[in-house]
């Protein structure tokens, strides 16, 4: 660590003191990790967190990186965390005692803006932005080789579209867990779903495209190219883990726009299994009131019952109920908590009581607990990170 970062952790111990404690030790049994680049001073930093208190605490790791770090995601493994920069992806290894090393080198060949891993951890999907793309990328042990490369660009004689965010759907369901029935999705246990689909949100055209999975990660489009009017300006898109539901935040409306996808896990929005081809069927749009409300990032609770929306324009986070029947949302008691300023990305462990709140202007991570049965959360540590933290994942 260079001395810069040495007298930013000095600082940084001084600051928080009670909250974070600096140099303390990391134990994957009983601590959960979160990584978070910091786009304003170009490394990635680690903070673990006790699991029965929420209690951070700083790692000493925070390896530099080409370009302006932004989104980050780990594999389902905890081995490994890819981080989209302004100069393409960067892969960091993860150890055992939380600290992250570069591992092999920065894939050039893409200007990321968002990405998401399939749940599998094979694939490595890529929004290119103003490109209009949406790439694929095999991934085997932090090394990340391009599969395909699509665009919907022409389409219907719409102009190049601003691919901002992408969500995968499932090629498995939650696992069941015999001892917490609470802990337990409506799909947990069941049979991996047939077929596998890709949705990329168009900030520019206002829709939703979709495209179809193979087995080795390839993309293609359905007949006659699927697409679904958003609200205006999309700014994220999350789906739930029981390949249901597809939600996506529109920035200017500013509304959710939720929808039922069209598959095998919703035989009955179709019933004709020869149009079970994933595309989506409008089913609600809520509302986000308030002083300048801008939601963005957004995510649905592992076990697909909650659903968390960060609104950067009011400085909060909200939470609603996803009815399991008809995707529609009812806003959760209380309807948010505030965060610090300007909250850009969010993201919760897969046990679904731990979620992270990067806050972009305040250079800060807030920290809720969830409680699983109800979906509540309740504001924990405010963690101090480098230079406008952007991205966020956690394990």
């Amino acid at each position: 660590m260079n001395t810069r970062l040495l007298w930013l952790v000095a600082v940084l111990c001084i600051g928080v003191a009670g909250l974070v404690a600096c140099g303390s030790s990391y134990s994957s049994k009983s601590n959960g990790l979160v990584i978070v680049p910091s786009t304003g001073s170009a490394v990635v930093q680690a903070f673990g967190f006790d699991l029965s208190s929420g209690k951070p605490s700083t790692i000493n790791t925070s390896p530099m990186i080409t370009g302006n770090p932004a989104a980050v995601v780990v594999d389902p493994a905890g081995s490994f965390a890819y981080v989209a920069t302004s100069s393409g992806i960067a892969a960091f290894s993860i150890h055992s005692d939380g600290t992250l090393t570069t591992a092999g080198s920065v894939f050039t060949t893409l200007a990321p803006v968002a990405m998401t891993l399939d749940t599998a951890g094979k694939v490595l999907f890529v929004a290119l932005g103003t490109s209009g793309q949406v790439a694929s990328l095999s991934v085997s042990s932090g090394t990340l080789t391009q599969v395909a490369i699509a665009s919907p660009a022409g389409a219907l004689g719409l102009p190049t579209p601003n691919m901002v965010g992408l969500a995968v759907t499932p090629l498995t369901f939650p696992a069941l867990n015999k001892t917490s029935g609470a802990s337990n999705s409506v799909c947990a246990g069941s049979a991996s779903p047939a077929k596998e689909f890709l949705y990329a949100a168009d900030a520019q055209n206002n829709v939703v495209w979709e495209f179809t999975v193979d087995s080795s990660g390839n993309l293609g489009t359905p007949t006659g190219m699927q697409s679904v009017p958003t609200g205006s300006v999309p700014a994220g898109i999350a789906l739930d883990s029981c390949n249901r539901y597809v939600y996506v935040s529109n920035k200017q409306t500013p509304t959710i726009s939720g929808y039922a996808i069209c598959n095998d896990s919703l035989a009955n929005v179709c019933p004709i299994v020869a149009t079970q081809d994933g595309h989506l069927i409008p089913v609600s749009t809520t509302s986000i009131t308030g002083p300048g409300s801008q939601p963005t990032a957004l995510a649905v609770d592992p076990f697909a019952r909650y659903l968390y929306v960060v609104d950067s324009g009011a400085n909060k986070i909200f939470g609603y109920r996803l009815s399991q029947s008809a995707g529609t949302l009812t806003p959760l008691t209380p309807a948010s908590l505030s965060t610090d300023s300007v909250p850009v990305s969010l993201a919760i462990r897969g046990d679904g009581q731990w979620m992270f709140v990067t806050n972009y202007g305040s250079g800060t991570v807030s920290e809720f607990s969830i409680v699983p049965a109800s979906g509540a959360i309740t504001a924990q540590a405010v963690i101090t990170t480098d230079n406008n933290p952007y991205g966020v994942a956690v394990k």
